[in-house]
Order: structure tokens, then C-alpha cells, then sequence
């Protein structure tokens, strides 16, 4: 693997993403540069998956995570989110899998 090869890819798909993309980058990119930083911190090399199960997410997080209003996200259907009686599941791992999709 060529670090700088791929870097450069990288720098491209940053450069390319549209604004409906960004939000699944920051995502994606975020839970890498945790596990780069978990590995520093405990003088370890990250593994190489980090499989804690799923978070659940608030309504509003959600929301935010995927960049539409809350009313929005009420009048739709997601893959990533179910009612329970009154309550909202949405889920973290559910999110980040549509975010890499979406076009």
C-alpha cells in the first residue's frame, strides 16, 4: 500500500464530494481519525476494526448527522430510523452505512 497514493485519493474525493456528500465524509473520516488516536494514546497500533456494537441517537443528533430540519426527518421514512410507540431508534452504524451510499 502506498500511504501517499493514497492520500492523494483521498485529497481528491474531499475535493469532489458535494455538499450532500460532505456530511458522510466528515462522518467516515472522523471514526478513522478516532481510531488513529485511540492507537496513539495507548502506544498500540489501532486494530483494525472497532466493532462496539451500535449507539443510538437522539431525534434532534440524527437530524443534524444527515443535515436536514427535524420537521424533515418527522415526514419521512429512513432505513436507519423506526418508532416505538411515541419513541424514535435511530442508529449511529445505520447513519454512517446511508451517508457512504448516498449519492
Amino acid at each position: 500500500m502506498d500511504r501517499e497514493a493514497v492520500l492523494g485519493q483521498l485529497d481528491e474525493v474531499i475535493a469532489a464530494a458535494g455538499p450532500g456528500e460532505r456530511a458522510g465524509l466528515v462522518v467516515a473520516l472522523s471514526a478513522r481519525l478516532a481510531t488513529l488516536g485511540a492507537g496513539l494514546v495507548a502506544g498500540e497500533p489501532p486494530p483494525a476494526t472497532t466493532d462496539r456494537g451500535d449507539d443510538n441517537l437522539d431525534v434532534k443528533e440524527g437530524a443534524r448527522r444527515i443535515g436536514v430540519s427535524l420537521p424533515y426527518f418527522y415526514r419521512h421514512e429512513w432505513p436507519f430510523a423506526r418508532r416505538e410507540g411515541r419513541k424514535w431508534i435511530v442508529s449511529a452504524r445505520g447513519i454512517a452505512k446511508y451517508l457512504e451510499r448516498r449519492p
